[in-house]
């Protein structure tokens, strides 16, 4: 990271980082799980949806009864279920962070790094996650 400090990053407790990093590496599981099987149902209120206006944010989760939300859900299921097939083998935890963004309300972005692997071969794919109210959503990956 160099010598300059990072301004990006929101510091907290190891605690809680620890805690977040988990979360964070069981909704990418469920996330490849529901991929997998096709199961818009489950992936939708996991995945967040941009309200377009002035400036487009993260602003709730993707409900299939809004034609726009269930594309949305429809792109980000094929593009993980894509992911995953191309890198069937076990995932591993790569890096976890929390950074400051201006794309969601909460002002944090939670970023997680993996390598998917196939037969050796290597790809280090990335994740983020944006705290809305209560809950904590997908919004994009590599």
């Amino acid at each position: 990271m160099g010598k300059l400090p990072r301004e990006d990053v929101v510091m907290i407790s190891q605690v809680l980082r620890d805690s977040l990093s988990d979360e964070m590496f069981a909704r990418i599981t469920d996330l490849k799980r529901f991929a997998l099987a096709n199961n818009l149902d489950s992936a939708a209120p996991l995945i967040a949806c941009k309200d377009t206006g002035k400036v487009a944010k993260w602003t709730h989760a993707c409900v299939l009864t809004n034609p726009s939300d269930a594309e949305h859900v429809k792109q980000v299921v094929e593009k993980i279920k894509k992911m995953y097939t191309d890198y069937p083998d076990d995932m591993h935890q790569e890096y976890f962070a929390v950074f400051k963004s201006k794309d969601v309300e909460s002002g944090q972005m939670l970023h997680y790094q993996i390598n998917l692997t196939k037969a050796g071969k290597k790809r280090m794919a990335y994740f983020h996650y944006y705290p809305i109210g209560d809950k904590i959503l997908y919004g994009d990956a590599n």
